[in-house]
């Protein structure tokens, strides 16, 4: 089992599979789907006490805003207002920029693979500079690949240094 289905199960058993929002349960995966209070583009992330079951119906016509104001937790919300101000002009801005520029030229590559190269690679606001210029000079095609290469590398330097 992934660690994905691994965390779905967890949060499913945690809610005794049963959604949050509307009280309906169901032991069929099928009827039931893993969400976040906070999304990721709210700098939110996989953490358990972010997450929450959610029937289908739910997940599919109730606002993320309406699951947060229900659902969010003082803990919780603070500790994202304290991540939001100290990353809002790192983190979400620059995954949020790249995942724009990237859709608005028709280059897919998933948000993950993106948080991935900029928990890594862009930490200030001279990194995200550099890899908008890096952008121009490679290319929005041939860019994602680059980034995977780039992150493939750094893996493989870590790991490297681990076994010292």
């Amino acid at each position: 089992m992934s660690s994905y289905k691994d965390l779905q199960a967890k949060i499913f058993e945690r809610d005794n599979y049963t959604c949050r929002y509307c009280g309906k349960s169901g032991r069929e995966y099928r009827a039931l789907v893993m969400s976040h209070i906070r999304t990721a583009s709210m700098c939110g992330d996989d953490r358990e006490s972010n997450l929450i079951t959610l029937c289908r119906y739910c997940y599919n016509h109730i606002s993320n805003n309406e699951i947060r104001a229900k659902f969010e937790t003082k803990e919780n919300a603070d500790y994202f207002w304290r991540l939001y101000h100290e990353k809002v002009k790192g983190y979400c801005y620059y995954t949020n920029y790249i995942k724009k520029v990237f859709t608005e030229n028709g280059v897919l590559m998933t948000r993950p693979q993106i948080d991935k190269y900029v928990n890594i690679f862009v930490k200030n606001d001279d990194d995200f500079n550099a890899f908008k210029a890096e952008l121009q000079n490679t290319g929005y095609k041939n860019m994602p690949s680059k980034m995977r290469s780039d992150v493939r590398k750094y893996n493989h330097q870590v790991k490297n240094q681990s076994k010292e």
